[in-house]
């Protein structure tokens, strides 16, 4: 594990090594620090289709930063991070 994250929902998002260096290998302009901020603070948050949690981070005009991690009662997990220009994806079905 390389950084953890409190959720709005107070759990603790844990950033395996793994998962950050496949996230950064497709998108490597990202930003660990903005990403943890975006799990702490987003200003969007969506359950997507498949159970997931989505935040969206508004980063400058017209730029998102959209964070995707598991959750339970206890734990939870990053699994991607990438910038958009767009504020939602597909797999988003429900704001929170």
């Amino acid at each position: 594990m390389i950084a953890r994250a409190l959720s709005v929902n107070w759990i603790q998002i844990e950033v395996s090594d793994e998962a950050w260096q496949r996230s950064l290998a497709i998108h490597p302009d990202l930003d660990l620090e903005d990403t943890l901020d975006a799990i702490s603070s987003p200003d969007e948050i969506w359950r997507g289709k498949d159970g997931k949690l989505y935040v969206v981070r508004h980063c400058a005009e017209g730029k998102y930063l959209i964070v995707v991690y598991t959750e339970d009662k206890e734990a939870g997990n990053f699994v991607d991070a990438f910038y958009s220009n767009k504020p939602r994806t597909p797999e988003m079905k429900e704001q929170l």
